[in-house]
């Protein structure tokens, strides 16, 4: 056990966490402690695609937000949009700790599972859904290559022209993490193309009508996304495919930005202003790409990679986000929801493992 998480234990068990959360209640916020959620699901070792984007159990997302109830302030985008445009009352009037939660991917959990639970608790939360995946019913790139390699009966797997890829198949996670570099960062890649090869090569049969099925079963349709927003959630957008914004060239980035944005619209009849990076790949540093964010008329942007924003220089296209630990003890857990900046900073000086980017 870290110093980090015994110091966590120690703060809980005696009732200093609490006590200093309720302390805090009145004061002004330092930081927005913002948590980003994919799928909801059981873990069971014969899970059908991937593991990693399961983010939480349903018991385990029922704690958090018990845990939001007690030691901080939920809090909803309207508020984000109000503080990124410096609006005076909208610093002031955010007090303790401020949780906004989040789900990117749009899954079908997100509606099972999650909006239960938030009307429950009396909080809201953001959907980020990338709109291709809903209208065509298509299934992520990581879920899909999870089906197949799990499926898979080969020791290797060999593709050729264009390909010339070969990989051991003995360390799956390594061969995941591999393959899924070449889907995510490969600029001008035919994914279709080179998912097929991969299930071909591994011997497991794919066609769209399976990947309609799987998309029914694992993703959200427009009548569950419109369901999300008649039950006053938050629908921003995703882009429309999924792709690496800093792998698009500036026709496919328009496109990727104003598409999603547009269709939104047009479906749930309210403006869609936000917008989370696919992967939570941050654009500072990337002039084109904020230009282009800026110009289709997003106020917002999110990021993964952990720690909180502060309301004082509060960065509106670099959002920060953390996502839960399935590892950490629940008394970790209360700490990064109590203290969201200072826990990660401590989490990172330590080497404390710490949410997942």
């Amino acid at each position: 056990m870290s110093k980090l998480d015994r110091l966590a234990r120690a703060a809980d068990r005696t009732g200093v966490l609490r006590a200093t959360s309720w302390l805090r209640q009145p004061l002004a916020a330092r930081h927005l402690g913002a948590f980003g959620f994919h799928r909801l699901a059981l873990r069971r070792e014969d899970e059908t695609f991937s593991d990693e984007i399961i983010d939480a159990t349903p018991d385990e997302f029922r704690r958090f937000l018990g845990l939001v109830r007690r030691h901080g302030q939920s809090v909803e985008l309207d508020r984000v949009f109000a503080l990124a445009r410096g609006e005076p009352e909208a610093c002031s009037a955010l007090r303790g700790t401020p949780v906004l939660i989040t789900f990117d991917d749009g899954y079908r959990s997100c509606l099972d599972v999650a909006l239960p639970l938030l009307l429950e608790f009396g909080m809201r939360a953001t959907f980020f859904v990338p709109t291709a995946y809903i209208d065509e019913r298509r299934v992520f790139w990581w879920d899909r290559l999870a089906y197949a390699l799990k499926r898979s009966r080969v020791p290797r797997l060999e593709l050729g022209q264009p390909w010339n890829l070969t990989l051991d198949l003995a360390d799956r996670s390594r061969s995941t993490a591999e393959i899924g570099a070449l889907l995510e960062h490969g600029r001008d890649l035919d994914r279709e193309g080179f998912l097929d090869a991969v299930c071909e090569a591994l011997g497991v049969p794919w066609d769209r009508a399976l990947e309609a099925a799987i998309a029914d079963e694992l993703l959200l349709d427009w009548e569950g996304v419109e369901a999300l927003a008649a039950a006053g959630m938050d629908v921003q957008s995703h882009t429309v495919t999924h792709r690496l914004l800093p792998t698009l060239g500036a026709e496919e980035l328009a496109h990727e930005l104003a598409g999603s944005r547009s269709q939104l619209e047009q479906r749930l009849g309210r403006e869609v202003r936000a917008l989370a990076y696919p992967s939570g790949y941050a654009i500072r540093g990337q002039p084109e790409i904020v230009a282009a964010v800026e110009e289709t008329g997003y106020e917002l942007g999110f990021t993964y990679g952990g720690g909180a924003s502060p309301i004082h220089g509060f960065d509106p296209l670099n959002v920060k986000r953390m996502t839960i630990d399935p590892a950490s003890s629940a008394s970790m857990l209360a700490l990064q929801v109590a203290w969201p900046s200072w826990s990660h900073e401590a989490a990172r000086a330590r080497g404390y493992p710490g949410p997942a980017s």
